[in-house]
């Protein structure tokens, strides 16, 4: 269904409505022009661009946000305070900590570095209302979903928001087989990169993925920004340190739409576990902390829409022009894979 309408320039969706009791199906025509004599509707001969967001809605957020009054003055410092007591996911702000998850019940369960008598619960009103609240809201929001890339076997980089996957232990390429819109496909998640004439491993390219949190009205919805990672090591040793981040937006810039929306449908078929309907974030904690983690639920459909447009012929001409950018790109990486093996510099790195 989805295939024959989207080939006759259409629209569908299709997908449980709220509380599962049913099901919706919106099948949306394609634009048409109209007969300005006859007052009937033509077939619109002009180009039709298809556009897919990379935009998730939550479908649902957690009731309450919990806090506690803590001396720590960051989440790193409360962790050493705790010695080995129980600590879910949060973040420090104003000594106070808030956490997603049900730090009453936690500490009347357990025994942790918090008060039980300094513990309150807000709603997602009350917190937003606050100085900095919807910051706090969304630092805890983008935590959960990267608790969940890691949960699902992911590296993850929390100063930079992103996840990808690590490298296999045979230090061979890494593929991934999953449910693509029509078919099973297989994507290379970790890509080994040789030095020039030699089979030693200079660098690893990661496909990742970057979230972020965004506020829509009433609603709140996660953007995923599929892009790259570049390790030394397969894992979690970055090359380039700050420079990294250019580097990844000059590779990301090499893709052009049908391969932005392959990644997206990729990343979704990974945070979905291939699951069809709405799904729930994992918990990245242990199982004595488990149950007192938040339910938050997330759509599996990219919204999309079908624009008459001719705006965009040139991306057809971009994709076919051979890019010697990426050779450039590919030595840069290769020289800072060095860098980072040898820590030598040249006369070039340290103007």
């Amino acid at each position: 269904m989805w295939r024959e309408t989207v080939n006759n320039n259409g629209d569908v969706t299709f997908g449980p409505q709220d509380g599962n009791a049913s099901f919706n199906v919106a099948i949306r025509a394609r634009p048409e022009a109209v007969d300005e004599i006859t007052n009937t509707a033509v077939a619109d001969e002009s180009q039709v661009t298809r556009f897919s967001s990379n935009i998730l809605p939550i479908h649902s957020m957690p009731t309450w946000i919990w806090h506690a009054g803590t001396t720590a003055t960051s989440n790193a410092s409360l962790f050493r305070s705790a010695e080995g007591l129980p600590v879910p996911p949060g973040l420090v702000q104003d000594g106070r900590f808030y956490s997603l998850f049900d730090l009453e019940g936690l500490a009347e369960s357990l025994v942790t570095p918090f008060d039980i008598g300094d513990i309150e619960a807000l709603s997602l009103e009350e917190l937003i209302e606050q100085p900095n609240g919807t910051n706090i809201l969304i630092h805890l929001l983008q935590d959960a979903v990267l608790g969940h890339c890691r949960a699902l076997g992911m590296q993850i980089d929390f100063r930079r928001k992103r996840a990808h996957f690590p490298r296999l232990e045979d230090g061979y390429d890494r593929r991934v087989t999953y449910q693509a819109r029509y078919k099973r496909a297989t994507r290379t998640v970790v890509k080994v990169r040789h030095r020039r004439d030699s089979d030693e491993v200079s660098y690893y390219e990661h496909k990742a993925l970057s979230v972020s949190i965004l506020p829509a009205g009433d609603e709140w919805c996660l953007v995923l920004s599929p892009g790259y990672a570049f390790t030394r090591n397969g894992f979690g040793k970055l090359i380039g340190n700050e420079k990294i981040n250019s580097l990844s937006t000059r590779r990301a810039a090499k893709d052009f739409n049908p391969s932005v929306h392959n990644d997206l449908t990729f990343w979704l078929a990974m945070l979905t576990e291939g699951q069809a309907g709405v799904f729930s974030l994992l918990p990245d904690v242990s199982s004595e902390l488990e149950r007192f983690a938040p339910n938050i639920l997330l759509s599996d459909q990219l919204a999309g829409a079908s624009l008459n447009s001719s705006a965009f012929d040139e991306l057809a001409a971009a994709e076919a022009v051979a890019d010697e950018e990426m050779d450039e790109l590919d030595s840069e990486l290769r020289r800072l894979a060095e860098i980072a093996e040898t820590g030598e510099h040249s006369a070039e790195d340290v103007e």
